[in-house]
């Protein structure tokens, strides 16, 4: 008896190993993950009530464990569930970014490996080994293709994208347009650059190209929008480069240095040739800068003074030709009423727009609307708090413009919204901590905002990679002007945004 209760025991036995490989196996084969990514995804992440379809319910919920709030609304499932992303936090895995891949933070355990992020995970239960972790940190730097080889967001080189440059970290984070989710990050400063800061972004009207200047920087960049690798750059010398302005045609492009406190520079470079071939000094502080629509014309915003510089693409070393564009009828000079931070020209080209964030919110708070043909002040719109960028709908007639100076009613920042008909303020959006990069996308009806959060006023979701806190980008719906139920955490300081059509 004894010896068929052990052959019995035996023959249990190789069933349960048996079903059990039969259950790995399925897990492996009936997924888009790669076999040995399945494994750990499978059975260590998206389990039951946690990164799951069941465990992320889509209902944003805020209840125990198992709903939407401790998912973070994200699928782990799939390979196809992963790169869904997350409408709390963005994406959660960038290809060839283990390093910004928020992923990795969290089931990381081991410090020589990467960063590592509170709680860890997989939550209550064993951490991933060192080589799981070194396994998932490879497949991310190899792109975290699929079980085919597909690397998520390739092969499309028309693909509509926007790029947020992040001054914290010197990177660009690249979305795709259509999921909202960061795809890349690109560096853009070397190890020889690691004390600039990269200021703007800007694609060129072509759409060929986008460009980068740096606070501190000696060139402006230029990189390819079809796979946003390095194409070229421009010395331009050393300097606090802020802003770029583009002729129509994409040949030329100006490069502004802002000086506290005194002079600056501009020079225009040949983007052909990718040299300079004109430049001057220029005072009081010149910032924000713009080319008319006809390409005659480059506008350059005087921070320290109450006016704007009106120079002919061609005479840019001719000051004795310089025309200036005052704010009260006083003539150009020097003031700290207004601090003119941008300026930006209505679609038509018939009128255009400069923003004052006057000086620590006190002074001139307002919009101020020019007559394009002679140059005329139109109005003034005035603002609850100080302007930064903007950007126009042309779809509603709307401007949206940035603002983070503090006030009683916007503690954090907001979003301010001009109706271009009247001329008149309507409303204030709060977007986060420390809005300024704004961009208007009428096809997508939305607005989309970087929150700068350099504050540290809005605990991020995770630790900032280069220190500091992580800012984020959010959407403003056009029709309804409210926000979106879309969040992404971006890398540290996320300043300036461009669109590529």
């Amino acid at each position: 008896m004894t010896r068929y209760k052990l052959l019995f025991l035996c023959i249990l036995c190789s069933l349960v190993l048996t079903n059990s490989c039969k259950r790995d196996e399925l897990i492996i084969t009936e997924t888009d993950y790669p076999k040995d990514i399945a494994y750990i995804m499978l059975t260590k992440c998206a389990t039951k009530n946690c990164h799951t379809t069941e465990g992320y319910d889509g209902n944003h919920g805020h209840g125990g464990h198992g709903d939407d709030e401790a998912a973070h609304g994200l699928d782990l499932s799939s390979w196809a569930k992963m790169f869904e992303g997350s409408h709390h936090t963005g994406a959660a895995v960038i290809p060839f970014r283990a390093d910004f891949s928020s992923l990795m933070y969290f089931v990381n355990s081991y410090p020589d490996l990467g960063q590592i992020d509170e709680p860890r995970m997989p939550l209550d239960k064993p951490a991933l080994t060192r080589d799981e972790v070194i396994k998932l940190k490879e497949w991310i730097n190899a792109g975290a293709p699929d079980a085919k080889g597909n690397v998520k967001f390739s092969g499309n080189p028309n693909r509509k994208k926007y790029y947020v440059i992040n001054q914290g970290c010197r990177v660009v984070t690249v979305f795709d347009a259509e999921t909202n989710l960061p795809m890349r990050y690109i560096d853009i400063a070397d190890a020889t650059e690691q004390t600039t800061s990269p200021h703007q972004v800007r694609v060129s009207p072509d759409g060929q190209y986008w460009y980068t200047c740096y606070i501190g920087g000696s060139y402006v960049k230029r990189y390819r929008t079809t796979d946003d690798m390095y194409d070229g750059k421009i010395f331009v010398g050393n300097a606090n480069w802020n802003t770029m302005a583009f002729t129509p045609d994409s040949k030329f492009l100006f490069v502004v240095d802002w000086a506290p406190g005194g002079g600056g520079k501009v020079k225009k470079c040949d983007l052909t040739s990718m040299l300079v071939i004109d430049s001057t000094q220029l005072s009081d502080s010149p910032h924000g800068s713009c080319v008319s629509p006809d390409g005659k014309f480059v506008y350059i915003t005087a921070t320290g003074g109450n006016y704007v510089y009106k120079i002919d693409v061609d005479s840019l070393s001719k000051p004795a030709s310089y025309e200036y564009v005052d704010f009260n009828g006083m003539g150009p000079t020097p003031s700290n009423q207004y601090n003119p931070h941008e300026m930006l020209y209505s679609a038509d080209g018939t009128k255009y727009y400069v923003t004052c964030q006057g000086n620590n919110n006190v002074g001139d708070l307002s919009v101020k609307v020019f007559n394009a043909s002679n140059d005329v002040l139109i109005t003034s719109v005035t603002l609850p708090s100080g302007a930064f960028e903007m950007s126009i709908s042309q779809t509603r007639n709307l401007m949206f413009v940035s603002s983070y100076e503090p006030t009683t009613l916007f503690p954090h920042g907001q979003v301010m919204v001009i109706d271009l008909a009247s001329n008149t303020f309507v409303t204030g959006i709060e977007t986060g901590t420390q809005p300024h990069g704004i961009q208007v996308d009428d096809a997508a009806g939305l607005v989309y905002v970087a929150n700068r959060n350099v504050s540290s006023a809005t605990p991020p979701h995770h630790s900032s990679l280069c220190g500091g806190t992580n800012g984020s980008l959010v959407l403003i719906n056009l029709n309804t002007l409210q926000l979106e139920e879309h969040e992404a955490i971006l890398s540290r300081d996320p300043y300036f945004i461009s669109i590529r059509y």
